[in-house]
């Protein structure tokens, strides 16, 4: 069976099977806004983060507890990289755990604030986002080096993923989609030079949004400046070309609002807009006639709900 998690401030919502059938609110984790989940299929264990607290569920969401984390320490990201935990502590410790969070191991030290973690592909290589721009780290967390200056404060609206390839593509205002080809020596230091980032895609007037998946197809939201409307696009050729997606029935007269994007184990995509009091949720299918549907959400009393992360899980 297929679930669906997502958090809308405090909320935890579930949707079981076809994500038309319904949605159930779940009860936790508390405490303040859920900013990110993980799941790990192989324990089946679901992670969340909320106001800098880790918690986790073995019991498909139904249950939450708290992971204490080392003293004065608390923790910005987390991913799952193999049977290890990986999490961003205090903005600047890369630490891991092969217990579940139970017992961290601090491996190095960044001076350079970073808030979000994504793996590459090779040991111990990882990259990170921050106040003041992207590092990467070849040796778990030992070293650091940073690939891009980004000006603080406009790091708030970053968003960035890895391609199977190795490749890192990164979302943001003002400088639009960039590229960063996965080198060729990657575990030489040397050969990350900031001079090998590319633009593919230049910024619109908004902030844009970004996803890839397993195919490694990508899809970005942004506002069109000519056309004066939100649109989507994707790239099958890591970003050397993008098509639009059209959505009927989206109006696009104004951009996207903080989207948050998923992938279901089926390849079907979900985008959640939070434009609106309630978020508008469209499905898109690869190759159907209709690539585009709009579903069904659950609304509320209370006013300018948003998704903050989504995620699927297959229990």
């Amino acid at each position: 069976m297929l679930h669906r998690y997502i958090s809308i401030l405090a909320m935890v919502i579930i949707a079981h099977g076809a994500i038309a059938q319904g949605w159930t609110k779940l009860k936790g984790p508390h405490g303040g806004t859920v900013e990110d989940f993980e799941y790990d299929a192989a324990s089946g264990k679901l992670y969340a983060i909320v106001n800098n607290h880790l918690f986790v569920s073995t019991s498909s969401g139904t249950t939450w507890s708290e992971i204490p984390m080392p003293t004065n320490y608390y923790i910005e990201d987390i991913l799952i990289d193999g049977s290890t935990l990986v999490g961003m502590l205090n903005g600047s410790q890369l630490m891991f755990s092969v217990d579940g969070g139970v017992t961290w191991e601090e491996r190095g030290f960044t001076f350079l604030p970073i808030r979000t973690i994504r793996k590459l592909p090779g040991a111990g290589m990882f990259v990170g986002y921050g106040e003041y721009g992207i590092q990467v780290t070849l040796d778990e967390g030992l070293t650091w080096k940073k690939i891009l200056d980004i000006t603080p404060g406009w790091d708030l609206g970053i968003e960035m993923v890895v391609a199977g390839n190795g490749d890192i593509f990164v979302a943001h205002r003002p400088a639009g989609i960039q590229k960063y080809a996965f080198p060729g020596d990657a575990s030489n230091p040397d050969s990350w030079d900031a001079a090998n980032w590319t633009t593919p895609l230049p910024s619109g007037n908004d902030y844009p949004s970004i996803i890839i998946t397993p195919a490694d197809k990508i899809f970005i939201t942004r506002y069109d400046d000519i056309q004066l409307k939100a649109v989507v696009e994707s790239s099958v050729d890591y970003g050397a070309t993008w098509q639009a997606v059209p959505m009927g029935g989206f109006a696009g007269n104004e951009a996207f609002v903080e989207p948050v994007w998923s992938i279901a184990p089926t390849g079907k995509l979900y985008l959640f807009d939070n434009s609106f009091q309630n978020p508008e949720l469209w499905e898109y299918t690869d190759g159907a006639p209709t690539p585009w549907v709009k579903k069904g959400w659950p609304t509320s009393p209370i006013p300018d709900q948003k998704v903050k992360s989504a995620i699927w899980t297959s229990i």
